[in-house]
């Protein structure tokens, strides 16, 4: 996360490298996190050039993550050594946990502990089921275009919602889907994205 930013619980601490790493012990041994309160937590690599620092569970609310890099000097394999040390700091802001059940295609939405919406979705049909685990909340899009090309799906379509939050890199949204709300807290009949009323998706837009 940019150096003073405020960012959810769930996000990780992420350090991406423009060479790919051999020597990743030596180089994640030269990544020293501080947290005020205290976390533990540890270092994950997610291919050759990303590692990520993540809690057990989630982030406390308020938690202030420091980054100190000490990388110069660091061998880091293949003829590759780290050429400066460098500080970045950031907080987590407040608690907003999305829970989404599929199997009674409900939404709960907890913010600070405290159930703040309760909101009937759709998710993914079979063959085209919706991924489980923890997600982050990447980014948010209104006027969202979906075409079927996109995702390679055989039976043709164009469509538009007015508010989106991105789930995941390779296309899993939260959005809503004025074409399926017969299907809202009933079935799933979507392509792997979360489907929820207009109304609703704005509220939850609007608060995340």
């Amino acid at each position: 996360p940019s150096n003073g930013a405020t960012f959810g619980v769930a996000y990780p601490l992420r350090v991406t490298f423009n060479k790919p790493v051999h020597n990743r012990q030596a180089v994640s041994d030269a990544l020293d996190v501080e947290t005020t309160p205290h976390v533990e937590g540890s270092w994950y690599w997610i291919n050759t050039t990303t590692v990520d620092y993540r809690p057990e569970s989630f982030w406390p609310e308020g938690t202030v993550v420091n980054l100190n890099s000490n990388l110069a000097g660091v061998d880091a394999g293949d003829g590759l050594w780290g050429v400066a040390n460098t500080t970045s700091s950031y907080t987590v802001g407040r608690s907003e946990i999305i829970n989404i059940n599929l199997k009674t295609d409900r939404m709960k939405v907890v913010r600070d502990g405290k159930t703040v919406g309760n909101y009937p979705v759709s998710g993914g049909m079979a063959g085209w089921q919706t991924r489980n685990g923890t997600m982050v909340i990447m980014e948010k899009v209104t006027d969202k275009h979906w075409v079927n090309t996109a995702i390679d799906a055989p039976t043709p379509y164009s469509l538009y919602s007015q508010w989106a939050l991105r789930m995941t890199d390779s296309g899993e949204f939260i959005h809503d889907a004025p074409w399926a709300t017969t299907s809202l807290g009933d079935v799933n009949t979507s392509h792997g994205c979360v489907h929820m009323s207009t109304a609703d998706m704005h509220a939850l837009f609007d608060e995340t």
